[in-house]
């Protein structure tokens, strides 16, 4: 199976010149080739590609230097977008900006790539430090992507094959209901949320905005301030990031069945009646979640049932099964039976239940 991992790298100052050299020729080309297509009407690789040899041919000041092949990935890069642009309908490709996030991509075909335990070997970039937890010493490295964030934050993306066993069998199933209030809740009672966690971040944001805004724009101290907020947004999509990835990891190891709605996010921020709670679902990441309980449980050999999205979960008493709408209350209630739960607890309960209705598990 083929597996991908960021990591941080920490480039000298000779690697990082050689980095920001790269990097800057895959821009180049990038808007080199996306005005040559939209002047000449052609969107092959194969037709671009004899127009690059051409410049390399003439020493452009540009990519001189540059890796060959990385820029030919490069060119990949725009044939995907284009098609994507043809066939889904899509953004058409844009300009990459000086401020945009680029990278470059170092294909593996000679195995001369190598990850070690604190160093990446590649053949511009010799003896690149690293920090990662994961074992990739003889794991066959198919690409290295290399992406400058910001100033001196640098990543690498490292796409890998390695063997994934499947988890072992508990015989568990569990119904997860995903909310604004918290980010999963069980059917067993448990909750999971990030959000109240993300205030701190969120504050540290706003302290280092108002430093940008009391600085004049353009001059170093302005830009200097930048280069901190940009990476205060970035530890903080890291944060959700890890987050995810651990509850998932938690849910796929002890569940074997896991039950949710089929949601489509996209629509529920279009509605005008979930304004209130959009900044919420946000930050919840609520599509990040679907996306990766989905992978993990094929990758650990478990099960992700999807319910219809239009069942009333949350208005449903799973003790009586009497509907009823809380509203906006954070409990509960039911008038008939006179039970009372925590409405995210009651939604996850429903469910679980109407998951084993319909799939007879």
């Amino acid at each position: 199976m083929f597996l991908g991992l960021i990591i941080k790298i920490y480039p000298n100052n000779n690697q990082k010149k050689i980095i920001d050299k790269n990097l800057e020729g895959s821009r180049y080309v990038y808007n080199y080739f996306l005005k040559y297509s939209r002047d000449n009407k052609i969107y092959t690789v194969d037709s671009w590609k004899k127009e690059l040899f051409n410049l390399v041919a003439n020493n452009n000041k540009d990519i001189s230097g540059c890796n060959y092949l990385s820029l030919i990935k490069t060119l990949d890069t725009l044939e995907v977008a284009y098609k994507n642009y043809f066939e889904s309908h899509t953004n058409p490709p844009k300009y990459k900006k000086e401020n945009d996030t680029i990278s470059f991509k170092i294909q593996n075909s000679k195995k001369e790539i190598m990850v070690l335990s604190n160093k990446i070997y590649i053949p511009i970039l010799d003896g690149l430090k690293c920090r990662y937890t994961k074992n990739l010493i003889g794991k066959r490295i198919l690409s290295i992507t290399i992406k400058k964030r910001v100033n001196n934050y640098y990543e690498a993306s490292i796409l890998y094959e390695d063997m994934i066993c499947f988890l072992p069998k508990t015989y568990r199933k569990v119904g997860i209901d995903l909310g604004a209030r918290k980010i999963i809740t069980t059917s067993d009672g448990e909750k999971f949320s990030i959000v109240d966690e993300l205030e701190k971040r969120d504050d540290r944001i706003v302290l280092e905005c108002k430093k940008l805004s009391s600085k004049i724009k353009g001059s170093k101290n302005w830009l200097k301030q930048r280069e901190i907020v940009k990476k205060c947004y970035i530890h903080r999509a890291n944060y959700v990031k890890d987050m995810i990835n651990k509850i998932t990891t938690y849910l796929v190891k002890k569940y074997d069945v896991i039950f949710m709605e089929d949601l489509s996010i996209k629509k529920i921020l279009k509605d005008q009646e979930c304004r209130p709670i959009r900044r919420k679902i946000i930050e919840n990441s609520l599509n990040l979640v679907t996306e990766t309980l989905d992978y993990k449980c094929k990758m650990y050999g478990k099960k992700l049932i999807k319910i219809d999205r239009f069942f009333p979960s949350t208005q449903i008493c799973s003790q009586c099964g009497f509907r009823h709408d809380p509203f906006d209350s954070e409990v509960f209630e039911c008038p008939v039976c006179k039970s009372i739960l925590d409405r995210d607890v009651n939604a996850a309960i429903n469910i679980y239940n109407y998951g084993l209705r319909k799939n007879r598990i």
